[in-house]
């Protein structure tokens, strides 16, 4: 009996592998990329034309094909993402793609030769030569007029010197964007080298928010430039917004209310939760209110409504998306003070700031610090000062006292407003756990200034700077 128990035992297990066996799936295997190219070496094309790079992999059958392009002389010939080439003028580049899987290279030279057409371009005249807008004004069509007009190529490239001031279309159609000066210029594709120009200003800058319904953010700001010393010692030009976002007017002392503006929580958009009323240099109020404690959102991009989300419990944050934590949407990195993400990259999503502008660096407000108090400040460094308030607001960039809304808060009354001023800055800072719940910002108040983390979940000031610093704010010649 005890040997058929045995057998049967036996029997049953051997089946039960044998299902299991049957039933499981083995896992796909994943190609990697062994090699890339191009097919060719070298590449010759005259000034105009185009040439489609074909991308080779080896194996055909990889399973990430992703690459980042490389252009070593973009003002010789441009790359498009999808490997066209395009040759702008006589000389040599080299273009090539690097593999995001097994970081495999391929590179072709990318000669430029000189072109010009049978019957080629001998003259451009615009129909305007310059124009100057307000940033709210509509787009400005300007016509171009060629000579001869039965040229072989009668076609024109229309270039913009800096679209974060104007952007200008194929058609010839200018957009203004933001405060500035730029050139507008119509360039002959026969290779013949003529070209036309039409000289453009834009006076102000719109609110992000500003082409919507909401009038609050009905607001153009102006630029300001100060000259700062870098770390290094060298001297850099950085340009401000003139007020902080939100405000109505530029500070004419510490306690002008007008000028307080919005009070926002780290990494968040411009949703309307921060919108603030303010009666007077010591009281205000959120807007839109406050969610009940602890009512942390799952989506950092969109908290899904327009109200402060208080915090009395780690990690004081008032989202709960992980993948988002060490970043943030401002285009920051965890104790990262000097980086600052390219404003079209993904972490920038939530940047508050108006077209250009972006939430300042660590670094950038210890140099901006240290221009208008006259001395070199470093990062979590106290330094005592009887009066910083009265000096922030009278200097060119008028900083004012706005005081801030506490994470713990249980109503969405402002606190501290002419007692300190508290600006966020771009990047995440103490860690507890595994949660990042402190955030960068420059403070100042009776006693002290200083550049250091604090709550994330705390409502502050913004004031925004300029991504590329303007070479002047003047639009006189």
């Amino acid at each position: 009996m005890k040997r058929i128990l045995c057998y049967f035992a036996a029997l049953v297990v051997a089946l039960g592998l044998s299902s299991c066996m049957e039933k499981e799936d083995t896992p796909p295997y994943f190609v990697h990329v062994e090699s890339v190219s191009f097919g060719i070496e070298k590449l010759s094309l005259p000034e105009t034309k185009t040439y489609r790079l074909q991308i080779l992999f080896t194996p055909e059958d990889c399973g990430n094909k992703k690459v980042t392009w490389y252009n070593t002389e973009p003002e010789v010939a441009t790359v498009s993402a999808e490997g066209l080439i395009t040759a702008k003028a006589e000389g040599v580049t080299r273009i090539g793609i690097e593999t995001s899987d097994m970081r495999r290279t391929a590179e072709v030279e990318v000669t430029v030769t000189p072109f010009l057409a049978d019957n080629p371009i001998t003259s451009i005249v615009l129909s305007a030569t310059s124009h100057d807008f307000l940033v709210t004004d509509e787009p400005f069509a300007v016509t171009a007029t060629i000579t001869p007009s039965d040229a072989t190529i009668p076609t024109l490239e229309w270039v913009s010197s800096d679209e974060a001031v104007a952007r200008v279309s194929q058609e010839g159609l200018i957009t203004p964007v933001s405060h500035g000066r730029a050139v507008i210029t119509a360039k002959a594709n026969d290779g013949s080298k003529q070209m036309a120009e039409c000289q453009v200003t834009v006076a102000g800058v719109k609110d992000r928010n500003y082409d919507g319904a909401d009038e609050y953010y009905k607001l153009i700001y102006y630029p300001v430039n100060i000259e700062v010393t870098l770390e290094d010692g060298t001297k850099a030009t950085q340009t401000w917004l003139d007020r902080n976002l939100g405000a109505r007017k530029v500070a004419e002392s510490k306690d002008d209310y007008e000028a307080y503006g919005s009070l926002f929580q780290w990494s968040r958009k411009a949703d309307g939760h921060e919108k603030t009323a303010w009666t007077s240099a010591t009281a205000g109020v959120l807007v839109n209110g406050i969610a009940g404690m602890n009512e942390r959102v799952p989506n950092r991009a969109d908290a899904g409504h327009n109200q402060f989300i208080p915090t009395n419990a780690a990690p004081n944050d008032w989202a709960v998306q992980t993948s988002t934590q060490e970043t943030g949407l401002w285009g920051g990195k965890y104790i990262d003070y000097e980086w600052h993400a390219s404003l079209a990259d993904e972490t920038q999503s939530s940047n508050p700031c108006p077209e250009g502008y972006r939430i300042p660096t660590v670094n950038e407000f210890l140099a901006m610090g240290g221009a208008i108090l006259n001395m070199t400040m470093k990062y979590n460094t106290k330094y005592n000062l009887d009066d910083p308030n009265t000096i922030f607001a009278e200097s060119v960039l008028h900083l004012p006292s706005s005081g801030h809304v506490v994470y713990n808060t249980a109503t969405a009354d402002t606190k501290d407003g002419n007692a300190r001023g508290v600006y966020w800055a771009n990047s995440s800072a103490a860690k507890a756990g595994d949660n990042y719940n402190n955030s960068n910002r420059m403070l100042f108040m009776s006693g002290q200034v200083i550049v250091n983390p604090y709550q994330r979940s705390n409502a502050y000031s913004v004031r925004c700077i300029r991504d590329v610093p303007l070479e002047t704010t003047s639009l006189e010649d």
